[in-house]
């Protein structure tokens, strides 16, 4: 099934079961993501259900077990995408990972929360 112009649920069913549960507006982030990067978005990991997520290592509360939240790659590079992401408003969650290639943004609700991984953990920062 297509979810916009560039984006199929096949990109954000989880890995391990096939379940899918997606945000609108995670979508909607993520088409805003490509228009401004003007190339592709790869979404490396989408909806995780609770035990694909524990057996990545996911946080308890992670935004992917809701559907909230996608990590993503592009040949711009994290660096870019980052830049692009903090220019979205109704992005909360920004985690940064340049070593592994990925950022991953959320469209939680509340303040904007951003953090790094080290070594495939979340740091503050």
């Amino acid at each position: 099934m297509i979810l916009s112009t560039h984006f199929s649920d096949a990109e954000f069913r989880c890995s391990c079961c096939g379940d899918l549960i997606v945000d609108a507006r995670l979508v909607m982030a993520l088409e805003e993501i490509r228009r401004v990067a003007n190339t592709a978005i790869i979404v490396q990991s989408g909806y995780r259900c609770e035990k694909h997520n524990a057996e990545v290592g996911g946080e308890r509360n992670s935004q992917h077990v809701t559907g909230r939240a996608a990590d993503i790659s592009s040949r711009i590079g994290v660096d870019r995408l980052r830049d692009i992401a903090r220019g979205l408003a109704w992005v909360n969650g920004i985690g940064y990972d340049p070593a592994r290639g990925f950022l991953h943004v959320d469209v939680r609700s509340g303040r904007r929360v951003e953090w790094r991984y080290l070594n495939g953990r979340a740091v503050a920062g």
